[in-house]
């Protein structure tokens, strides 16, 4: 029998029994009235099928990004979040919204442990969780619950100017090794070099304007003479159609970061160069090729894009050319140098 057979079998059997031995006629009604009410609310009704709990979860992730939207997060942002968030309802097997505490420590750490993915990407999903729980859902203990991991504090791999020449002169296409030249010699994201657009080159005023960079913020950086040359080289071969100077397959979009970046790897083995190169070690190595070269913490924070200037004095502990001029203290005993020793 189905649950509302068996429950109307067991409702009429408490029937007969209130109306013949327990009750007096006139309350018998009254009960079996709170007896049906509690009988559907309780047992009688069905459980969600799959399609409505599909329709939760897409009301509820579209309340999610609504919400982001208000709070002025990027669309990348935006759709990484969303990303994680599915993930998630896909590993509870249900509606995200009947995830608890436990649920979330859980599942990070079955990224952390059984997915074997790095601290940084596992603080990414907590990030996103965080949001979801205390701004879609108005749940208060995910302010206290949700928490991040300590991150260990590596320094960024960089290229020497050898290597940096070994690479470029490695690259096959012409337009990935203007978006790397873009990265190392104005030091932008790959994201912001991919969404270049002509009217952001001021040849006039030698700055490329960047637009719309991490943060939503715009600034301006050099444009030297020698990238200028190579920009104009490249729009020259390659006269490219569309809104962007780095367009992709559709001409309509800029160039993908994966396409740019599966470029890029047979591109470094090409080169003989055995770090691990990615598209940001340009733009590691233009701030630590300029703090080498005699720039100021404060300009290379501006060039950058920086919000901070702890992210800009990292590179101070990769400049080889300032710790190779520095003396050790042994080497100014004895010496009238070493008088401030004494």
């Amino acid at each position: 029998k189905t649950r509302w057979e068996r429950g109307s079998t067991c409702l009429k059997s408490v029937s007969t029994l209130l109306e013949a031995v327990l009750l007096p006629a006139k309350l018998a009604p009254f009960f079996m009235r709170r007896l049906i009410r509690k009988s559907w609310s309780e047992t009688a009704l069905p459980e969600a099928t799959t399609d409505q709990e599909d329709q939760m979860n897409r009301k509820l992730l579209c309340q999610f990004q609504h919400d982001m939207q208000l709070r002025g997060l990027g669309e990348l942002t935006q759709q990484a979040y969303l990303n994680k968030v599915e993930k998630f309802a896909e590993f509870l097997g249900k509606c995200p919204r009947r995830g608890k505490a436990q649920d979330v420590d859980r599942y990070l750490l079955h990224l952390k442990e059984e997915k074997g993915f790095s601290v940084p990407t596992v603080n990414q999903y907590a990030a996103a969780l965080r949001l979801f729980f205390i701004v879609t859902l108005n749940k208060p203990w995910a302010r206290e619950r949700i928490v991040f991991a300590r991150v260990p504090k590596k320094l960024p791999d960089v290229l020497s100017g050898t290597e940096i020449i070994k690479v470029l002169k490695a690259f096959d296409s012409i337009k990935h090794k203007t978006v790397a030249l873009c990265c190392y010699g104005a030091g932008l994201r790959i994201n912001e070099a991919l969404h270049l657009k002509a009217r952001d080159i001021d040849s006039t005023r030698q700055v490329i304007v960047v637009r719309n960079g991490k943060g939503k913020k715009d600034r301006q950086v050099p444009l030297s003479p020698r990238l200028l040359h190579c920009l104009r080289e490249y729009y020259r071969r390659e006269r490219p159609r569309g809104e962007y100077l780095f367009p992709g397959r559709s001409r309509d979009g800029a160039l993908s970061k994966m396409a740019f970046a599966k470029a890029l790897a047979p591109t470094v083995r090409k080169a003989g160069i055995r770090k691990k190169v990615t598209a940001h070690v340009f733009r590691h190595s233009y701030a630590t090729h300029l703090i080498e070269a005699g720039a100021d913490l404060r300009s290379v924070q501006v060039l950058m894009g920086h919000a901070s200037i702890q992210s800009t004095a990292r590179y101070v502990h990769l400049t080889t050319a300032r710790m190779m001029k520095l003396s050790s203290p042994l080497e100014l005993l004895g010496k009238p140098e070493g008088s401030l020793l004494s």
